[in-house]
Order: structure tokens, then C-alpha cells, then sequence
């Protein structure tokens, strides 16, 4: 089979896989290490007896008696778009450097924007699965805030006393980044030091180097940091010993003109998968858009149910 990393870009990917059958061989490749056949059973976890069906696609496991496919305990398990459709999908959510809406994406692959925004949705859980456990080096941090301009509003429309850090109409995000590397962000319910302080200790091992603006927040970290501050009150945005925050600060520039650009309003009940997708994308920046492809192809496990999407608020 050809390799996914001489595609180029998403005309070649839907001329090479044009139908189930290319797909599921590939789908076998990338989750099962090139195999025909599992090595274990996805339901009970079996690996001694599996038998394969005449199709060479259904698989049924002797312990358990439930027949399985490459598709089960993945995101595409029972859908009704064909996976040709989901490929197509999958490059353009992985690839497009400021996202694509879900009413693009109905219109491309032919889909109602209902189904295409569950797809995303399935898409951002693997990138959020994919983000980094742990940083390392030197690191900066820095919060923001997501959302709508009172001044942009009709002046009917506009509250009151919800301007900068005080605004409850905005959504609070706070990110942690290496020195040229990964990055990590989420949505927190505050800026305080008893909701950071503990996210940065998550990430960074004691003992790091954290560069951060003068926020309150941060002014306990050199108990276990070596903590560096630029204080962006006195206009000083690199201070005499180098500390800066302008590489977080230009990743959530990127991050706000997605939003503005692409999908217009994210609510806070599913911001954390949209930025689990822009952290996704940056921290594989390195990659070509084939690789990314077939990094994410290759962690399409777990299954999103629409029922849970819509209901749990951290699903």
C-alpha cells in the first residue's frame, strides 16, 4: 500500500482512497502495525483465538463470541459517513492552520453541518488525547481571555462593568509553553494564583525556568521555579535578563484570529476540545500535513457517543 506521506495534499488523498475497502486497509495499517488480523480482542482483550471472516474485515473473537471490525472502539465505529468522507475530514481539520467550520466542512464533503460538527467534535477528543503530559526546559506563561468585544456590540446589547479581567462574558485561558516547543492550554474558571499555580506545577518540574508577565499570580512561583518576570506594565516586553512572554502571547494571537476567522463564537462547554485542536496543530508544526495525517489516523481510538457531547458538559 502506498505510503501516506507521499500525498501532498487533499486532492491526492481522495484520488488514492476512493473507496471503504481502501480505507479499511489502511485503517489496519495504521492501528493494527501493518497486521490482518488483531492482536487482541477489542471487547474482552482475548489474544489467543480470533477468527477472520470471509470479507477479511470481520473478525470474531472465540472467548467472547462478539464479531468486531478495525472501526470498533474508534471514532469511526457505527457511523454512517463513509470513511472515504472521514479522511477527507481528518486532513482538513489536521491540516488547515486556522481550522475549518463545520459549515465549510458539510459543504465539502457533502454532509449536513449537524453531523459535520460532531465529526470535528470526535476529531478535537484524539488531538486532545494527543496533548503533551508533561514540558520541560524553559517555559512561559501567560492567561486570556476568549470572547466578544463589549464595544462591538449594539449598544443595547452591551453589559455593563464587563471590560479586561473582569468580564464574565469571557472565557478565562491559561497556557503554558516551551521555549520553541510544546504548548498546553485550557480553559480555567479564574486567573488566580490557587487555579495557576497548580496547572503550571502539573506541567513543569520543579526546579524550571518560568518566564510570565507581573500578574499576581505568579509571584509565588520561585519557591519552586526559577521564576523570570517582564513587566509588561512599565512597557517592558523582553526584560535585561530575557524574560518574555511573546511567544505565548503570538500563539494566542493565532489562536483568537481562528476563532474570529473560522468559528466565529466557541461556547465555554466545548472550548477546551478547540483549543485541544490548535495545540494539536502547533505542537506538530515540525510535521508535513501527511505525517499529522498519519499521526492522528493512528490515534483514532475511543468513541464519542452525540448523546454525550450534548449533554456532559466535559465530554
Amino acid at each position: 500500500m502506498k505510503q501516506l506521506t507521499e500525498f501532498k495534499n487533499l486532492v491526492e488523498l481522495v484520488v488514492h482512497f476512493k473507496s471503504k475497502v481502501d480505507c479499511l486497509n489502511y485503517l489496519k495499517s495504521a492501528l493494527w502495525n501493518c497486521c490482518e488480523k488483531p492482536s487482541a480482542c477489542p471487547h474482552c482483550g482475548n489474544t489467543k483465538k480470533i477468527y477472520a471472516y470471509n470479507d477479511k474485515h470481520t473478525f470474531r473473537c472465540f472467548e467472547c463470541d462478539k464479531k468486531f471490525n478495525v472501526l470498533t472502539n474508534t471514532i469511526f465505529e457505527n457511523t454512517k459517513v463513509s470513511l472515504v468522507k472521514w479522511f477527507a475530514a481528518i486532513w482538513m481539520c489536521s491540516s488547515y492552520k486556522r481550522g475549518v467550520s463545520s459549515v465549510q466542512l458539510a459543504k465539502e464533503i457533502g454532509v449536513t453541518q449537524k453531523t459535520a460538527w460532531f465529526m470535528l467534535q470526535r476529531l478535537r477528543i484524539m488531538f486532545s488525547n494527543l496533548a503533551p503530559e508533561a514540558l520541560e526546559g524553559t517555559m512561559c506563561v501567560d492567561e486570556t481571555y476568549i470572547g466578544g468585544k463589549q464595544k462591538n456590540k449594539h449598544y443595547n446589547k452591551r453589559t455593563k462593568g464587563q471590560q479586561g479581567r473582569g468580564s464574565s462574558e469571557k472565557i478565562n485561558v491559561f497556557g503554558i509553553m516551551e521555549t520553541d516547543g510544546k504548548v498546553k492550554s485550557k480553559a480555567v474558571p479564574d486567573v488566580k494564583r490557587e487555579t495557576l499555580v497548580p496547572i503550571i506545577e502539573q506541567y513543569a518540574p520543579f526546579g524550571s525556568k518560568i518566564m510570565s508577565d507581573e500578574w499576581f499570580a505568579y509571584r509565588g512561583l520561585k519557591e519552586n521555579y526559577i521564576h523570570d518576570v517582564c513587566d509588561h506594565g512599565a512597557y517592558q516586553y523582553v526584560s535585561d535578563t530575557g524574560a518574555t512572554t511573546n511567544p505565548i502571547e503570538n500563539y494566542w494571537s493565532h489562536v483568537k484570529r481562528a476563532v474570529i476567522g473560522t468559528y466565529f463564537h466557541v461556547s465555554k462547554k466545548h472550548i477546551n476540545r478547540y483549543l485541544a485542536e490548535f495545540d494539536y496543530k502547533f505542537n506538530t508544526r515540525k510535521q508535513t500535513d501527511a505525517e499529522r495525517f498519519e499521526l492522528t489516523i493512528a490515534n483514532a481510538h475511543g468513541r464519542l457517543k452525540y448523546s454525550q457531547l450534548i449533554s456532559n458538559p466535559n465530554a
